[in-house]
């Protein structure tokens, strides 16, 4: 059976797999989108980091990308059982096109089984396992740094793991361990090795909130972190979140970056208003240690700009260099980064819009992204981003490209 047909097969059985479910005198809720959408990138032509894309990075996209969600639950059942399985099958075409430019996966986001207890719970499986206030970085968390929260379009993935967790009025405790963190390799900013054990401890108060984060993983330092929110007002949320790790590899041994491989701290402080109509604008600031400061991170992005040309000229050596920097560099690259976001009330059925900025102020440079989503009818919504980069070409936000665009169509289906 092809990899098309193996997806399409898959996706059928969760689609029927309600059916049992009901017979068993399972609470079972299922929904089905699919978007279909295509994207477009104005790619600098003079880059230093990609003379005549030799990243290949792709001009045009065009993306189908089916969503399913099954939650059923078995409330009369010793356990209460709760099954919940996310697959989405995403098929992508681009172009500029090299031999494997098309493909069709079928990922599973989410697959896993709940039991409960009283007020403890037992979970098995592969599950989206992210907290925290912030938005545009989430520094409490070992795995889901980048958490993709101010991406409208992100369809994050779980992790594989076991977990254990006790909640209670004044707080709650969660065990688990991570046996596998593959399907976020290529989209968040990760250590080298794979399984995990961590432990979070909450208190929580009528207006606040206080975390306490541990983390390890094979062969690497305690990772400490934390979060804290407080809510003065029915309108104000205040909070912060905070990390100290010591990552395996960072960059190259010879890269000038003296935080690579040392212990150093990322911070996090954020505020929310919520005015009347529901919108609400957000103001997050970030500074990390393992972040390049001005000096390192010039002299970082010229060594790559110069592995870029003789990597273009044919340079296997400075190919590699390239693609290891590119890989291990922090994100975001700078020490400090300013994020500033508003949406529309996400209450709204009928539109949906958001505007995202993030700052790099030690290069200048910026990226805004724009989004909106318009409900044409029950079973309808058409969409559309921007994604505008300023920025010189050796700036974080600015090396690559000026503008991303993107447009399509959700169907809800069920």
């Amino acid at each position: 059976m092809s990899g098309g047909s193996a997806s399409a097969a898959a996706l059928a059985c969760c689609l029927v797999a309600a059916t049992p479910a009901r017979a068993a005198g399972a609470d079972v809720a299922s929904a089905l989108e699919v978007w279909l959408y295509g994207a477009r990138s104005d790619l600098r032509q003079d880059a230093e980091l990609n003379p005549g894309n030799a990243l290949r990075l792709p001009e045009r996209q065009w993306l189908a990308d089916a969503r399913l969600n099954v939650r059923a639950r078995w409330p009369e059942w010793p356990a209460q059982p709760e099954l919940v399985l996310h697959p989405s099958w995403v098929a992508t075409c681009s172009a500029p096109s090299a031999a494997d430019a098309c493909g069709a996966p079928l990922v599973w986001n989410q697959a896993y089984l709940r039991l409960r207890a009283g007020a403890a719970s037992v979970t098995a499986g592969r599950e989206l396992l992210t907290w925290g206030p912030a938005s545009y970085r989430s520094p409490s968390h070992p795995l889901y740094f980048n958490s993709a929260r101010s991406n409208p379009l992100a369809n994050t993935p779980g992790v594989d793991l076991l977990r254990v967790s006790h909640s209670s009025e004044a707080g709650s405790v969660t065990l688990a361990r991570v046996t596998s963190s593959r399907t976020l390799a290529h989209s968040m900013d990760l250590p080298r090795s794979d399984g995990a054990t961590l432990a979070r401890f909450e208190r929580q108060g009528d207006s606040h909130v206080a975390s306490l984060v541990l983390s390890r993983r094979p062969r690497e330092a305690l990772f400490i972190g934390g979060f804290a929110q407080w809510i003065p007002d029915d309108a104000w949320l205040l909070y912060g979140e905070w990390n100290s790790r010591r990552p395996q590899s960072v960059l190259p041994a010879d890269a000038p970056a003296p935080q690579a491989g040392r212990r150093g701290q990322t911070v996090l402080l954020g505020a929310s208003y919520t005015r009347e109509n529901g919108q609400s604008v957000s103001l997050e600031y970030l500074y990390s240690q393992h972040g390049l400061g001005t000096a390192a991170q010039r002299a970082f992005q010229a060594r790559q700009a110069t592995d870029a040309l003789r990597s273009a000229m044919g340079d296997p050596g400075a190919a590699l260099r390239l693609a290891q920097s590119l890989a291990l560099a922090p994100q975001p690259l700078g020490a400090r980064t300013a994020w500033l976001g508003w949406q529309s009330n996400p209450q709204e059925t009928g539109r949906y819009w958001r505007l995202d900025l993030a700052h790099n102020p030690q290069d200048g440079s910026s990226q805004l992204r724009i989004y909106r989503e318009e409900n044409l009818q029950r079973h309808l919504s058409i969409f559309g981003g921007a994604t505008i980069n300023g920025g010189a070409r050796r700036s974080e936000f600015g090396a690559l490209s000026h503008t991303q665009l993107s447009a399509g169509v959700k169907l809800f289906l069920f």
